[in-house]
């Protein structure tokens, strides 16, 4: 469970939004879509006792790695494992309302996918890689479903791609959610993290 720089960023502010959202709740509820190896809820329940984290991920054997750090790290019992796509997690369940939902989804295009070194595709699985046709996919999936799953105010921090910043961008803006948009880079200075606030 080794997360990336870009990872680390969004974990920075995660846990920045939230110490400011514990001074107006007693418990947080906090989301991680796509949450892979669990490197976001794991380090996310490390830090914030007061939080219950629901993480979700389309492979089975991704939650079963994400299972088995949560237990090394000893917070099993405050991380719930669901295995679906997205909000679609909660579909006939009575879902809480989330404080913070992060996610690193998918925004490779599928056109770029041809061309990554073997570095990568040799130790990511596809589809954790893969955004589709413009690398978009996720974010717009995550965009059409999110607001009926927020109590707010509620930040939503998504990693995004190189070069993504006025795509996703304008996609934040289309779904009409959100009060405040904006995004922080990275160590190189390039935009790496999109958030709004609903």
């Amino acid at each position: 469970m080794i997360p990336r720089p870009e990872t680390e960023l969004l974990v920075e502010q995660a846990l920045r939004w939230s110490q400011s959202c514990l001074k107006s709740k007693d418990k947080l509820q906090i989301l991680d879509l796509g949450t892979g190896c669990g490197n976001l809820a794991i380090s996310l329940a490390l830090e914030l006792p007061l939080a219950e984290v629901w993480a979700v991920d389309i492979s089975r054997a991704a939650l079963e790695t994400a299972g088995a750090n949560a237990d090394f790290h000893q917070v099993t019992k405050r991380i719930h494992f669901l295995e679906s796509n997205y909000f679609n997690a909660f579909k006939g369940l009575t879902a809480p309302l989330f404080d913070l939902i992060v996610s690193n989804p998918p925004y490779i295009s599928s056109k770029e996918m041809t061309s990554l070194p073997g570095s990568v595709v040799d130790y990511e699985p596809h589809q954790a890689l893969n955004g589709g046709r413009d690398g978009l996919d996720a974010f717009r999936k995550i965009l059409t479903d999110l607001e009926g799953y927020a109590r707010k105010p509620t930040v939503l921090l998504l990693e995004i791609g190189a070069n993504q910043q006025v795509a996703v961008g304008r996609l934040f803006r289309k779904s009409r959610a959100f009060r405040l948009i904006g995004w922080r880079v990275d160590l190189s200075g390039r935009p790496r993290l999109y958030f709004g606030v609903i």
